[in-house]
């Protein structure tokens, strides 16, 4: 990569500088981490079950 910068919420990083390579790291390793403990914390979140629409027809009286 060469003159990339990466942006989000908290702010802009550039990959080249070694700061904001190890901020980018931690924020990795702290989102990994997070998302395996609501996966282990709450299991039935990680499996989401869409259900079909279901549709509503009125029939005429004749």
């Amino acid at each position: 990569m060469t003159d990339t910068l990466i942006a989000d919420g908290d702010g802009v990083y550039h990959p080249a500088l070694f700061n904001d390579r190890l901020l980018l790291g931690m924020k990795g390793t702290m989102s990994e981490a997070l998302c395996r403990y609501r996966h282990r914390a709450y299991p039935e979140v990680g499996i989401t079950r869409a259900t079909p629409p279901t549709s509503r027809t009125q029939r005429r009286s004749s």
